[in-house]
């Protein structure tokens, strides 16, 4: 199937890389920066279309941080209603992923707290980068924001942006109660004029989530006899955490890290984005509020003696991780070492061997024209009618030293009556008239010649695509790979064919993620509570743990329970026996084996990329020579027509 831009040109589509509400998300095949999203619903309403061209004129200052899309997508050429758009190509996971603890261990395994903090500085940073661009994100939520492996970030659905275009506003007409501040709580949002002061709340939700490791701001321990839900705590500005007012609604829940674990600064600013009267006329902290004291936090980090995985704040009390390990027996940050078959498995030259491969980029060149002190230089040191041939040239001086002798000759004769018949003999008479047409025709030639560069060096950018494309895609799946350690494990583990029962049972029920099912009466606000209780999966669903969860009913509970036992009846075991400690050794060397075999791929990837960009620039260098010497000699010959005219 193939998708057209705005310029007429067609790209094959590629396979489905995620699914939405709104329509379906693609690759394209010729291309590892850009994908496609086409819209279930069409053809798409004028508004939409209206403001997804304006979203693509953004400047490019603007699209740092956020996949604004580049281009309309059309199902044929020259069709006037758009389909689809194409957008930035964005790699990570979602925001959810990194705070959670599940999913930060299939998808950050190894990242620590500091990691986390990072984190939350980007998405600041990408908050106070749209804003200074006059761009309110709206619909503010975790499934809005992508996470890489270096903690920078990407916010994604920009068709839901706020923004104003020659002289239109676009509202933002969606948004997610959990994720929306008091103010406007059971309020349509549909033409609404959001402000700075909405998205942050939503902003402060999110560092507030990844510095609490996946603890909701607004789900706590009811401190009164009427039990709140996240949408009515946020109505009524219960933020879980401060309980230094008069009469607080909400305690934290059970095994949160200490709120005192952060500084004072931080907790200051979140106390200020979700007390009451944030609204105004005292405002929420912005994103460069956010961005200083997260800087701050990051200055001042430090190891727990107990675990070099425990980075937290040195000011902090005691280590919060191990806190939390005491409280629920759940270890937030294991790090890579929790177990014994993982030691010293991976190296940190993969994992720079890994971001090398990912930031190996297409950077294609373009023309540029000599400075006008460089062609003025030329014209003046260019020999004068430099297009003549030699030979006229030699037969010129050769008349000269003639007409010298006849000037020597006795007087009487006339002598330049026959310097002037050898002269036209000789072909020589050039009139000015006779030199104009002959530097008009080299112009031409030149004006001619000129125009095609473009076209050669768009040959060449494309023929360095088509040479690379194939290897970036290769050097991303090679990246990804050398950064699982745990599927190459699971690899081995399979060759081996044995598992530890107990092991497998937890490994099977933490696919089973409590954020992406639907269980009848756990809506939004349940689930809430149900993550700040770190109860995130399968494997932490257990009838003590639920009935701990605040206004959490018998009838809820039990269907929470029943739902376990349906993942637990579709795992199967296969191996009987504790595995061995040999066969722990063999999967080591299974996995180191693979792993060196990938380190020898990614650079041997590495190098033939770096011989075609090396080769390509060569190449380009030469018909920037060439491009430059045309333009040179073009304003040489329009140099002297001007003279002649």
């Amino acid at each position: 199937m193939l998708i057209f831009d705005e310029t007429g040109r067609a790209w094959p589509l590629g396979k489905e890389i995620a699914a939405g509400g709104e329509g379906k998300v693609y690759r394209l095949l010729d291309s590892t920066e850009y994908c496609a999203k086409l819209y279930h619903k069409l053809p798409i309403p004028a508004l939409k279309q209206d403001k997804l061209r304006a979203l693509r004129s953004l400047p490019a200052s603007a699209r740092q941080s956020a996949a604004i899309p580049v281009s309309l997508g059309f199902a044929t050429s020259g069709d006037p209603a758009p389909h689809s758009v194409i957008l930035p190509l964005v790699k990570g996971h979602d925001i959810y992923e990194l705070y959670n603890p599940q999913g930060r261990q299939a998808h950050f395994r190894g990242a620590t707290f500091e990691f986390l903090v990072a984190a939350a500085k980007n998405v600041a940073a990408a908050f106070h980068s749209l804003h200074e661009h006059g761009i309110i994100v709206g619909d503010v939520n975790e499934q809005n924001i992508k996470v890489r492996t270096d903690a920078t970030v990407s916010i994604i659905d920009c068709d839901s942006f706020q923004f104003e275009h020659a002289g239109r506003l676009y509202t933002s007409d969606v948004g997610t109660p959990l994720w929306t501040p008091p103010e406007l709580q059971g309020l349509s949002v549909h033409g609404l004029a959001r402000t700075k002061n909405h998205d942050a709340f939503g902003l402060a939700q999110l560092v507030f989530l990844l510095l609490f490791a996946g603890r909701y701001p607004y789900a706590g321990r009811p401190l009164t006899n009427t039990p709140l839900s996240p949408e009515e705590a946020i109505q009524r500005h219960a933020f879980a955490y401060a309980t230094a007012g008069s009469a607080p609604l909400l305690g934290p829940p059970p095994g949160a890290p200490p709120f005192e674990s952060i500084p004072p600064k931080l907790r200051e600013l979140f106390i200020q984005a979700f007390a009451a009267g944030s609204a105004g006329p005292v405002e929420r902290p912005g994103a460069g509020a956010w961005i200083e004291a997260l800087q701050d936090l990051a200055d001042n980090l430090t190891l727990c003696p107990g675990s070099h995985f425990h980075v937290h704040w040195t000011g902090a009390p005691s280590c919060p991780w191990c806190s939390v390990m005491r409280a629920v027996k759940v270890d937030l940050f294991p790090g890579i070492a929790g177990r014994v078959e993982e030691n010293n498995i991976g190296t940190q030259e993969n994992s720079v061997l890994a971001k090398r491969l990912l930031d190996l980029t297409l950077h294609p060149l373009e023309l540029v024209e000599p400075s006008t002190f460089a062609v003025t230089s030329f014209i003046a040191n260019r020999p004068t009618q430099k297009s003549q041939p030699s030979f006229r040239s030699a037969a010129k001086q050769f008349l000269v030293s003639v007409a010298t002798l006849f000037t020597n000759r006795p007087a009487g004769e006339s002598q330049p009556s026959v310097l002037s018949a050898a002269m036209q003999l000789l072909g020589f008479s050039v009139t000015k008239e006779t030199r104009g047409n002959a530097l008009t025709k080299e112009l031409e030639k030149l004006e001619e010649r000129l125009f095609q560069f473009s076209n050669r060096s768009e040959e060449l950018n494309l023929a360095h695509r088509a040479q690379c494309s194939p290897l970036l895609q290769k050097a991303s799946d090679l990246a990804a790979r050398l950064r699982d350690i745990p599927a190459m494990r699971e690899e081995a583990l399979k060759q081996l064919r044995v598992k530890h029962m107990e092991a497998a049972m937890d490994k099977f029920l933490e696919r089973f993620l409590i954020r992406r099912i639907k269980i009848p009466g756990i809506g939004e606000a349940r689930l809430a509570a149900l993550l700040s209780a770190g109860i995130t999966t399968a494997a932490d669903v257990r009838e003590e743990a639920v009935k701990n969860v605040a206004w959490f009913g018998a009838a809820t509970a039990a269907k929470l329970l029943e739902w376990r036992r349906q993942c637990e009846a579709q795992f199967k075991f296969d191996a009987s026996a504790p595995l061995p400690d040999p066969l722990r050794s063999r999967i080591n060397e299974l996995v180191r084996t693979n792993l060196a075999a990938l380190v020898a791929k990614g650079k041997s990837i590495e190098f033939e990329f770096n011989q075609l960009t090396a080769a390509y620039s060569k190449d380009f260098g030469k018909l920037q020579q060439e491009f430059e010497s045309a333009i040179k000699e073009r304003a040489a010959v329009q140099a002297e027509l001007s003279k002649k005219s």
